[in-house]
């Protein structure tokens, strides 16, 4: 559970720092980028954290 809330928050810290970066700078080209890796990093987060078949752990019910 604790993983969970650790990898929500660094994907907020990262979510907050890229929004500054693009408000900073404000290039339509970089911000398209910073969201595409945004989304990216948000789906690992989903699959890895929230679907129980992260690192460590197999679709295969024979092995441990």
């Amino acid at each position: 559970m604790l993983d969970r809330i650790f990898a929500l928050v660094s994907l907020a810290s990262l979510t907050a720092f890229c929004v500054l970066l693009i408000s900073y700078i404000g290039r339509l080209d970089l911000a398209v980028i910073i969201a595409i890796c945004l989304l990216m990093a948000a789906y690992d987060l989903l699959i890895y954290s929230f679907r129980g078949n992260g690192p460590g752990k197999t679709d295969d019910p024979g092995q441990k």
